[in-house]
């Protein structure tokens, strides 16, 4: 086994568990959180990687305790995913109901997937990878793979 395949495997097991410690605290915010229905009052604008503007809703909602909350969500696309004025649904802890998100299913478990299906690969083919793929001297005269060299 190579160092590259070490590597890739160290990091690829670094995401698994990245991986189940983001599910198992989005299980646990799952299990407590409360739902209401929550207003979008703005889109929060800002630069993605490329330079291309991003929005994400802001959104307003009354939480148990009787206060009335805004909170902008962690998801943003290349378009508004809501209109201002729309009713969506929104999880929110009541223990910390600043502690709230659209409720959506990215929203909820898309960096887990993404943690998941990357270190899953990379620790998958850091193991067995040399099985799919080996080196093949292809075109290279017999002489010069061998240890004696041609006379």
């Amino acid at each position: 086994m190579n160092w590259q395949r070490i590597i890739m495997g160290i990091i690829g097991a670094a995401l698994l568990v990245g991986a189940g410690y983001f599910t198992y605290h989005q299980y646990q915010f799952q299990k407590s959180a409360l739902v209401t229905k929550g207003r979008v009052t703005a889109q929060a604008e800002h630069s993605g990687s490329k330079g291309r503007t991003m929005y994400a809703p802001k959104v307003s909602f009354k939480a148990a305790d009787g206060n009335t909350y805004e909170f902008t969500s962690k998801l943003s696309s290349s378009s508004p995913s809501y209109g201002v004025g729309e009713t969506v649904e929104v999880q929110y802890d009541p223990a910390d109901p600043k502690n709230a998100e659209v409720k959506s299913f990215l929203a909820a478990w898309l960096v887990s997937i993404v943690f998941l299906i990357m270190g899953g690969f990379m620790f998958f083919f850091s193991v067995f990878g040399g099985k799919f793929y080996q080196k093949k001297n292809i075109g290279t005269p017999k002489a010069m793979t061998d240890n004696n060299p041609a006379q």
